[in-house]
């Protein structure tokens, strides 16, 4: 039963899911009743096995007629027009891991979890598509947008000369100028803050403070944890000595650790702790700020030629100033702006030259 004055705002709508039920729905076959005060029917439905993954819904809201959807829209009009990458973006989730036992309560901080993977690469694809289509436009040729599965294979790939225009972090891109002679076009902006993320009142003030204790990285071989790792050693903390440094499974685990206490502490970006779930970024603080790294650059293969590469940068610094197709571009990735990567910025990059070749497995 509801409880005595609930309402619903006019046009409005409630889902209700199986933890707000005091029944189950057999699969195969059952009915739904909505009663009012006085036991009368105020609206039924009966409804039959379902194709997997669809629900099913009036055709039109309040409608008589009921039809299954392949993607459902708890919470919003069941005319919603959805886009067609969201039905995709559901095909490509995995449960990846779960945890059903763990050791103690969750009020000890051990937690029963269930891992979603999102196997696909829609949602990156669809950020750079006004991107695509203003340099087909351009450039009078047809692009391929190309996202590897992981930031080695990526690495390798780039490397190897596959791509003719590479989005790379700026690490990855300052080895591939130094050793295969990749020509750095333009730089996104704005700079990316490094964080250095505690809980509140942990008693971490700084990284003196983290001695004999672990430190949690959303990515080990992102530029930020070497910036990180950089920022602790200038503080005397050597990893692997003074600190373990532990890497999360995915970018969203990394909050998990601080909260469990699996580590004292995390480096991590803004966009990466922006990205935590609300519930545990409320319960995490910020220490430090420690820098302000380079944003992602766009590197060209050398084969493009000089005359080729220089009006490339004159487009794409056109496109994030088209009010169309930039701005919706803008808005998708939160970049504002595209500028030159000089000499002083890829010269800051220097001091991860080696590390990152370590971590990438280049031994030449």
């Amino acid at each position: 039963a509801f409880p005595a004055l609930s309402f619903i705002a006019a046009g409005g709508f409630l889902p209700l899911y199986g933890a707000d039920l005091p029944f189950g729905l057999d699969a195969d076959f059952d009915g739904l009743w909505l009663l009012g005060e006085n036991g009368a029917i105020v609206d039924s439905i009966d409804f039959i096995s379902q194709p997997a993954d669809h629900s099913t819904g009036r055709t039109t809201d309040g409608a008589a007629a009921l039809s299954d959807f392949a993607v459902p829209t708890p919470g919003i009009s069941n005319a919603t027009v959805l886009p067609a990458a969201y039905a995709a973006l559901l095909n490509n989730l995995r449960i990846s891991e779960i945890m059903y036992q763990p050791v103690a309560a969750s009020s000890a901080g051990d937690y029963e979890f269930i891992e979603l993977h999102n196997i696909g690469t829609a949602a990156l694809q669809a950020q750079y598509e006004n991107l695509k289509s203003w340099l087909e436009r351009t450039q009078g040729t047809k692009v391929r947008i190309n996202v590897p599965a992981n930031f080695k294979v990526f690495f390798e790939n780039t490397m190897r000369g596959d791509y003719d225009l590479s989005v790379a972090a700026p690490h990855f891109a300052r080895v591939a100028q130094a050793d295969r002679s990749m020509v750095p076009v333009v730089m996104y902006e704005p700079r990316i803050n490094a964080l250095f993320i505690g809980k509140p009142d942990d008693g971490i003030n700084g990284p003196a403070d983290v001695r004999g204790k672990a430190l949690g990285f959303a990515n080990p071989t992102s530029l930020v944890a070497l910036y990180g790792l950089q920022w602790f050693r200038q503080a005397g903390m050597e990893p692997g000595k003074d600190f373990e440094v532990r890497g999360a499974r995915t970018d969203m685990g990394v909050g998990r650790m601080l909260l469990t206490g699996e580590v004292s502490g995390a480096i991590m970006s803004n966009g990466e702790f922006r990205a935590l779930p609300q519930d545990e970024a409320a319960r995490l603080r910020t220490v430090e700020a420690f820098a302000r790294i380079p944003n992602f650059i766009i590197v060209a293969h050398p084969r493009l030629g000089a005359a080729r590469i220089n009006r490339i940068k004159t487009q794409l610094k056109a496109f994030m100033a088209d009010k169309d197709e930039g701005a919706a571009f803008i808005k998708a990735t939160g970049i504002t702006g595209m500028v030159d990567a000089d000499d002083a910025v890829l010269r800051e990059l220097d001091p991860y030259l080696a590390p990152t070749r370590r971590a990438m497995g280049v031994t030449n």
